[in-house]
Protein backbone atom coordinates (compact mmCIF):
# COMPACT_ATOMS: atom_id res chain seq x y z
CA UNK A 1 0.00 0.00 0.00
CA UNK A 2 1.55 3.30 -0.75
CA UNK A 3 0.23 6.69 1.27
CA UNK A 4 -0.03 10.19 0.10
CA UNK A 5 -1.17 13.01 2.42
CA UNK A 6 -1.69 16.89 1.73
CA UNK A 7 -2.78 19.65 4.25
CA UNK A 8 -5.86 21.45 3.56
CA UNK A 9 -8.31 24.30 5.15
CA UNK A 10 -8.21 26.90 7.49
CA UNK A 11 -7.46 23.88 10.12
CA UNK A 12 -5.28 21.90 8.09
CA UNK A 13 -6.41 19.05 8.14
CA UNK A 14 -4.50 15.89 6.69
CA UNK A 15 -6.27 14.76 3.59
CA UNK A 16 -4.89 11.20 2.49
CA UNK A 17 -4.83 8.79 -1.04
CA UNK A 18 -4.23 5.25 -0.54
CA UNK A 19 -3.00 3.36 -3.43
CA UNK A 20 -2.46 -0.43 -3.88
CA UNK A 21 1.11 -1.15 -4.10
CA UNK A 22 0.80 -1.43 -8.03
CA UNK A 23 -0.73 2.52 -7.82
CA UNK A 24 -3.45 2.01 -10.09
CA UNK A 25 -6.12 2.10 -7.88
CA UNK A 26 -6.87 4.60 -4.81
CA UNK A 27 -9.18 5.80 -2.42
CA UNK A 28 -9.32 9.46 -1.12
CA UNK A 29 -10.33 9.55 2.75
CA UNK A 30 -11.08 12.74 4.62
CA UNK A 31 -11.50 15.39 1.40
CA UNK A 32 -11.17 18.31 4.10
CA UNK A 33 -11.23 21.08 1.64
CA UNK A 34 -8.92 22.74 -1.39
CA UNK A 35 -10.20 19.77 -3.91
CA UNK A 36 -7.22 20.74 -6.36
CA UNK A 37 -4.40 19.94 -3.68
CA UNK A 38 -5.96 16.68 -3.07
CA UNK A 39 -6.39 16.17 -7.15
CA UNK A 40 -2.88 16.67 -7.80
CA UNK A 41 -1.75 13.63 -5.27
CA UNK A 42 -3.58 11.40 -8.02
CA UNK A 43 -0.45 9.69 -10.38
CA UNK A 44 -0.51 9.13 -13.71
CA UNK A 45 -2.51 5.65 -14.00
CA UNK A 46 -4.61 5.59 -11.44
CA UNK A 47 -8.13 5.64 -10.83
CA UNK A 48 -9.50 7.06 -7.64
CA UNK A 49 -12.86 4.14 -6.69
CA UNK A 50 -14.21 5.96 -3.51
CA UNK A 51 -14.32 8.52 -0.80
CA UNK A 52 -14.23 7.48 2.71
CA UNK A 53 -14.50 10.19 5.41
CA UNK A 54 -13.25 8.79 9.38
CA UNK A 55 -16.14 11.32 10.89
CA UNK A 56 -18.20 14.28 9.67
CA UNK A 57 -16.81 17.55 10.77
CA UNK A 58 -16.72 19.96 7.54
CA UNK A 59 -12.58 19.98 7.86
CA UNK A 60 -13.07 16.10 6.38
CA UNK A 61 -15.55 16.54 3.57
CA UNK A 62 -15.84 20.12 2.41
CA UNK A 63 -14.25 18.79 -0.92
CA UNK A 64 -16.60 15.43 -1.18
CA UNK A 65 -18.63 16.99 -3.79
CA UNK A 66 -16.56 18.74 -5.84
CA UNK A 67 -14.12 15.53 -6.14
CA UNK A 68 -17.19 13.46 -6.61
CA UNK A 69 -18.21 15.84 -10.00
CA UNK A 70 -14.29 15.56 -11.17
CA UNK A 71 -13.91 11.44 -10.50
CA UNK A 72 -17.29 10.38 -10.55
CA UNK A 73 -17.29 7.92 -7.71
CA UNK A 74 -19.27 7.46 -4.71
CA UNK A 75 -18.66 8.78 -1.07
CA UNK A 76 -19.13 6.74 2.15
CA UNK A 77 -18.90 7.52 6.06
CA UNK A 78 -19.86 5.50 9.04
CA UNK A 79 -23.64 5.95 9.57
CA UNK A 80 -23.45 7.27 13.55
CA UNK A 81 -21.61 10.50 11.55
CA UNK A 82 -24.63 11.16 9.65
CA UNK A 83 -25.99 13.63 12.77
CA UNK A 84 -22.79 15.49 12.37
CA UNK A 85 -23.03 16.09 8.84
CA UNK A 86 -26.25 17.40 9.52
CA UNK A 87 -24.90 19.87 11.34
CA UNK A 88 -22.07 21.37 8.53
CA UNK A 89 -24.19 24.15 7.51
CA UNK A 90 -24.46 25.76 11.46
CA UNK A 91 -20.86 24.65 12.33
CA UNK A 92 -19.27 26.04 8.94
CA UNK A 93 -21.12 28.96 9.23
CA UNK A 94 -20.07 29.86 13.18
CA UNK A 95 -16.40 28.83 12.28
CA UNK A 96 -15.55 30.05 8.51
CA UNK A 97 -18.94 32.57 8.24
CA UNK A 98 -20.45 31.23 5.71
CA UNK A 99 -23.02 28.36 5.82
CA UNK A 100 -21.91 25.26 3.42
CA UNK A 101 -23.87 22.46 2.18
CA UNK A 102 -23.04 19.00 3.47
CA UNK A 103 -22.13 16.25 1.24
CA UNK A 104 -25.01 13.55 0.92
CA UNK A 105 -23.04 9.89 1.58
CA UNK A 106 -24.04 7.53 -1.17
CA UNK A 107 -24.00 4.66 1.55
CA UNK A 108 -22.52 4.09 4.82
CA UNK A 109 -20.25 2.27 6.24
Amino acid sequence: MRVYYVTVGPLRSNSYLLATETGREAVIIDAGDEPHKILGMIRPGMKVTKILATHGHFDHVLAVDALREVLGVEFYIHEADKAILDMLPESTERLLGERMSPPRPDGYL
